[in-house]
């Protein structure tokens, strides 16, 4: 849908704008046309005016009429006001209504995106610009319907109106306006370009303000003294943005300055035309009187449409290509809608490459029951986090197979299955909302409870953080340690109902002297269940009754521990690294 042209993708964009409030949306426009045809009729009526006044003898004046043609003159006016009023009140409250339901529909499709799609920078570019283009889907509709149901409509009965004057004044007016419409036509390539050379700008300018200011970075920052770095990084950014900026903008003047004048000549030569057609008396007096005085309202209106609604009206067509193009991405297959039971993991000749072409794993086969308890162990790099990922459904294989059973597949997985990450959300809500998040249709406080009690929280901490506390600073909350935080990633991970539990780094934030006393807590909550733990430290390994030890995206051996001491200098070089650090022996 990207590459369509406009007319193509204006049934999709009117549906989704109509949709989000389809009896507003007729409000407004129905109003936009009575005021088009009230504008219209200004010239009319004021024809009989004038008629009434040039062409009545003084002493037969006919008053009563003229005031008949006064008063339709002013229900003309007011009818305009009044319309124009009502469409502008119903298009000012329909826009926020309609942006908002655009910015959804990028957020819903963002999520029904597969995972892996967000490794790709390039689709980080289309939805950087899914998001003004959604803005300019809404003004794109808006000025169509415009063109539409106000200028379509006055336009027509004005060049009637014209027509009846002389057939020579329609086209006059037509055509004085065409150097402007090339002009918007051409300013709307500029700018499509503009925001496809700034669309990376904006995150980087938006990223390196974070660097200097969030909270995530502060502490940093401020030690190694990086602000004066990241602000050179954000002024290069800046001053680069500002470039294309600018450098677009004059050109889109010099266009305009162009268009104008040929424009302005145009008009004196319509108004030189009505003094010539007057002269020779192919019009009425009255009617040139009356062209004469509405032919600025019709310039202003024809400005109006051509210099500033189709100008909007080009760039916003050229952005709303990234909207739609965006939500015709391929999505993820949904199929699943309830959670399986998984008994059974089995992975049959795995292989995983990024995107960028990283490798991270190659023909990892392995079976796994519920009951098991998995240490996943192995040094940086070496493919576990990746593993996880796919264990739990987030991502596909590349090449091979990672199945629940005999059926259950990739969206099976993710479903009845629960992960804790490495890098885990720290959510600024409740305690409550924090541990369900997990599994949003299970509102059980007592089980909340229980996850915070098998994650480790001691009764001094539970006391000080309940479930009703709100977390962060930011909203005023109790600020957690590392180690909180991650207690409570721990029992956002065991509060999910599921056959499949995953912890990668469970206690990379947690003392080594408080680690052990997690080991019993994730003993318990193992129990019933498939048990993967993805883990540095190997002292973890004393509760797993299997260990997976891989190697350069490889698994280079499985077994028990005393099996793996024995026959895998790899791993026994792994443990007696940190068997007198941890006091593993």
């Amino acid at each position: 849908m990207k590459n369509k042209p406009w007319y193509r993708m204006w049934p999709e964009m009117i549906r989704q704008v109509a949709g989000a409030c389809p009896r507003m949306f007729v409000l407004e426009y129905f109003w936009s046309v009575v005021n088009g045809l009230a504008l219209a009729a200004t010239p009319i009526v004021l024809e009989q005016i004038f008629r009434i006044i040039l062409e009545s003898e003084t002493e037969r004046f006919p008053f009563a009429a003229l005031a008949g043609w006064m008063l339709a003159l002013l229900a003309v006016y007011l009818t305009s006001e009044a319309s124009a009023g009502f469409s502008e009140y119903y298009g000012d409250i329909y826009s926020e209504i309609s942006a908002k339901a655009l910015y959804g529909n990028v957020n819903k499709k963002a999520g029904r995106l597969a995972a892996i799609e967000y490794e790709k920078p390039e689709l980080l570019n289309r939805l950087e610009k899914a998001y003004p283009g959604a803005f300019r889907t809404r003004k794109a509709v808006h000025v169509i319907m415009d063109i539409l149901t106000l200028y379509l409509p006055y336009f027509i009965l004005y060049g009637i109106y014209l027509y009846h004057a002389h057939p020579v004044l329609p086209p006059m007016l037509v055509l004085i306006f065409l150097p402007i419409l090339g002009s918007q036509l051409l300013k709307g390539k500029l700018y499509a370009r503009l925001e496809d050379k700034t669309a990376v700008l904006r995150r980087q300018k938006q990223y390196y303000a974070a660097c200097m200011s969030d909270k995530e970075y502060a502490k940093e920052t401020r030690i190694h003294g990086l602000r004066g770095f990241f602000r050179e990084r954000y002024r290069k950014a800046v001053q680069l943005f500002n470039r294309y900026t600018i450098e677009t903008g004059k050109k889109a003047f010099k266009i305009d300055m162009g268009a104008s004048l040929l424009n302005m000549l145009g008009l004196l030569g319509m108004i030189a035309l009505l003094l010539w057609l007057v002269l020779k008396r192919q019009i009425a007096l009255a009617s040139f009187v009356a062209v004469l005085t509405s032919v600025r309202t019709a310039y202003d209106q024809m400005e109006e449409i051509v210099q500033q609604r189709v100008g909007a009206l080009s760039v916003s067509l050229a952005l709303s290509r990234n909207y739609t193009g965006f939500l015709a991405e391929e999505e993820e297959e949904r199929s699943v809608l309830h959670r399986a039971e998984l008994d059974t993991v089995s992975v049959q000749n795995v292989s995983f490459v990024y995107p960028d072409g990283t490798q991270a794993l190659r023909g990892v086969t392995f079976t796994a029951e519920r009951g098991d308890r998995v240490a996943v162990v192995g040094e940086n790099g070496s493919g576990k986090t990746t593993l996880a990922k796919l264990l739990t459904g987030i991502y596909a294989p590349s090449a091979g197979s990672v199945s629940g059973g005999a059926s259950a597949g990739m969206m099976e997985l993710r479903k009845g299955s629960s992960h804790l990450f490495q890098h885990f959300n720290q959510y600024r809500m409740t305690a409550a909302e924090n541990i369900g998040l997990s599994d949003c249709e299970l509102k059980d406080p007592e089980r909340m409870k229980w996850a915070m009690e098998t994650a480790g929280f001691a009764r001094e901490e539970t006391e000080e953080i309940h479930l009703e506390t709100m977390l962060g600073r930011e909203f005023g909350g109790t600020e957690l340690s590392g180690g909180q935080w991650q207690k409570l990633a721990i029992a956002r991970a065991i509060y999910r109902r599921a056959d499949l539990l995953v912890l990668d780094e469970p206690t990379a934030a947690i003392d080594p002297e408080q680690e052990s006393g997690l080991y019993h807590a994730f003993e318990k909550c193992a129990e019933g269940k498939l048990c993967f733990l993805i883990t540095h430290r190997l002292g973890l390994v004393k509760i797993c009754n299997r260990i997976l030890v891989m190697r350069e995206g490889q698994v280079l051996d499985i077994g028990s521990h005393a099996e793996l001491m024995q026959r895998c200098a790899y791993y026994r070089s792994l443990w007696e690294a940190q068997a007198g650090q941890y006091g593993l022996w």
